[in-house]
């Protein structure tokens, strides 16, 4: 009852409460307009005046306060379980403010949690490199780098945990440690740091007992096989410690056997004694096993030691052909002794012998080495040739000329032709054929003969041997691209024209290349109405890729509606593809149409800025936020 009195009582005051302000309001109303106005504002009788700071914020201060901000930010988005916005707010705080170090121990664990080990990993060097404190969470990181084969960075953790633990007593975890040191030393190529540090690990095996290590800890130092024992032989061998470097050597065959190995090394180490002929004893039992499990290293080997032997160079060379031929007539199959011989017969001019070998490399099993060899003879051959023969004259081939350049030709497809690139003949070999001119000229006409093209510079008399169907298409695929190299664009349009002739049905392989080399040549015409004809052709199937590609050469040919046309249609062949996504927003940013272009870039981080599974999706992102920022400055 108590309670229905207490409701009651509250009930009239709320009512009358209500008339009072109704009473009030119609008081108003009744008033003047001059009684109706608001009342003035009260005046501070003491107005407070602008706090001047005694020292003016600079931007290192700014930057500070951002940084707090955004970690701020970062806690409270964390707490409302808002993790991948969370982690934004800390990697954007840490930027403001790099040296603020804490901020790194939050971003690493929330890194792992959402999955994104690469940022993970990249945060957690960071911290490890500023921070020391945590020695195990060093030697975690360190170790990861030394497994990412970033020899440098870990080299310089290592380092840092060793002025750390230097003065502890020397364990097995000590030693461990001075082992990676070694290692990483001379991984970076600092041999003698590598042999003074790894000193200590070798003193350790020898006399296990005074670092009290037991059997299981002296075989985990010796590693696999004994691979400690080859990297501390392989140091001393470099500063010049050669009966160390043997000593070691005899200590890695005691743990795995191999004799002939052994005398191998063994002779790499009297070579270093200026000991040639014990050397040389010790070279031949290696050499007598028929092995080419050591590569060209050997016969170089043996090349240097016959140098000492022989102060005359002509004397040595001939004693080194002659142990050479001799070795490869008791073991034809070695791949490397053949190479080897076939260089030695180069440096000598004996080309009929080289190219025996090249070709028996070849047939054998084909690879870039014996190509280049080959090739590299004939161009050097067929050069001297061109280059002894009166500039007035017209040229007047041989058959047995004729033959050279149709080998020359044939090698150059097999090798070049089926990569659909000139890279593979390498720097040395490129230059020797694109820069002598002439031979390049008669390179061309050679092609142009060899697939019946009209011959544009001197053509000669002779009929080439005619070449199956088959062969058409990668021959003419080869010339165009040495046409393309050689800077020769007619040429280059009329060997690509025949190779789509002879692909027939299948002309996208011939349509890529033509269009790809036309466009890392610059020359973006051409690609343009090259791609053109491929989004075109009725044969091929998926052309997303021509599209792609066709975005770009009309781009830069300043095509930009063409351009537009042909990135939007590549978007709609592969919407869930950020990279060709970008390419829309590119051609608005290539053609100076900024709003779009800032537009297009948004977009994109907006769809797929959440997707962190795939490298090539965050290289796009990272070159979409790079150019936004270049827009922010236009």
């Amino acid at each position: 009852m108590k309670i229905g009195h207490l409701q009651m009582a509250l009930v009239l005051i709320c009512v009358l409460a209500i008339s009072r302000a109704s009473a009030t309001q119609g008081t108003d109303k009744s008033d003047s307009p001059k009684n109706s106005q608001k009342p003035a504002p009260i005046q501070d009788e003491d107005p407070a005046t602008p706090l001047v700071p005694k020292q003016p914020r600079n931007d290192r201060d700014q930057d500070r306060l951002t940084a707090a901000t955004l970690f701020a930010h970062g806690r409270l988005l964390f707490r409302q379980q808002k993790f991948p916005q969370a982690l934004a707010r800390y990697e954007r705080a840490w930027r403001y403010d790099p040296a603020g170090t804490p901020i790194l121990t939050d971003i690493v664990p929330l890194a792992l949690r959402l999955k994104r080990n690469d940022e993970a990993v990249r945060y957690a060097i960071i911290a490890a490199e500023n921070d020391h404190s945590d020695i195990e969470r060093l030697r975690r990181i360190a170790s990861l780098l030394r497994q990412q084969r970033q020899f440098p960075r870990a080299l310089k953790l290592y380092e840092i945990i060793d002025k750390i633990q230097r003065a502890q007593p020397v364990d097995f975890g000590y030693l461990g440690l001075q082992l990676e040191l070694g290692k990483l030393y001379f991984l970076t190529g600092q041999a003698e740091s590598s042999a003074k540090v790894l000193d200590l690990v070798k003193t350790a095996l020898h006399d296990p007992a005074k670092y009290n290590l037991n059997d299981q800890q002296k075989k985990q130092l010796e590693g696999k096989n004994g691979s400690t024992y080859l990297v501390i032989a392989e140091s001393m061998l470099m500063t010049g410690k050669d009966a160390q470097a043997e000593a070691m050597f005899r200590e890695a065959h005691r743990v795995q056997p191999d004799e002939t190995l052994l005398a191998f090394r063994i002779a790499r180490t009297l070579e270093k004694r200026q000991q040639p002929a014990k050397a040389l004893e010790q070279l031949d039992i290696f050499l007598a096993a028929k092995t080419s499990d050591q590569g060209t290293a050997p016969l170089y080997l043996l090349e240097r030691l016959i140098k000492q032997q022989h102060k005359q160079e002509a004397k040595a060379s001939e004693q080194y052909l002659k142990k050479l031929l001799d070795l490869q007539q008791a073991a034809p199959k070695n791949q490397p002794l053949a190479y080897q011989l076939a260089q030695v017969h180069v440096a000598r001019k004996n080309y009929t012998d080289a190219v025996n070998l090249y070709e028996s490399l070849l047939a054998e099993k084909p690879t870039a080495d014996a190509y280049r060899g080959i090739i590299s003879v004939f161009s050097t051959r067929l050069a001297k040739i061109i280059a002894d023969q009166p500039a007035e004259k017209q040229f007047k081939w041989s058959p047995e000329q004729l033959e050279q350049w149709r080998t020359l030709t044939k090698h150059l497809t097999s090798f070049v032709g089926s990569s659909g690139s000139v890279d593979p003949l390498g720097n040395d070999l490129a230059e020797q054929i694109f820069d002598d001119k002439q031979f390049l000229a008669q390179l061309l006409s050679q092609l142009r003969t060899q697939l019946n093209l009209e011959v544009s510079d001197e053509p000669g008399d002779e009929n080439p041997a005619a070449i199956k169907p088959a062969e058409i298409e990668p021959l003419a695929i080869t010339a165009g691209l040495i046409a393309v190299r050689g800077q020769q664009w007619e040429n280059a349009d009329a060997f690509f024209a025949k190779a789509l002739e002879a692909a027939e049905k299948k002309p996208a392989r011939v349509l890529e290349i033509w269009g790809m080399q036309m466009l890392m040549a610059e020359q973006y015409e051409r690609s343009a109405e090259v791609l053109q004809q491929a989004v075109e052709h009725p044969s091929i199937g998926n052309k997303r890729s021509f599209f792609f590609l066709l975005a770009g050469a009309s781009a830069m040919a300043d095509q930009t509606d063409n351009a537009l046309s042909a990135a939007r249609k590549a978007v709609e062949l592969s919407p869930k593809v950020p990279r060709i996504h970008s390419r829309v927003g590119w051609v608005y940013y290539h053609a100076h149409r900024y709003p779009e272009a800032e537009q297009h870039y948004r977009a994109l981080i907006t769809k797929f800025g959440s997707e962190y599974n795939s490298s090539d999706t965050r290289d796009v992102l990272r070159q979409a936020r790079l150019t936004l920022s270049n827009l922010c400055v236009l």
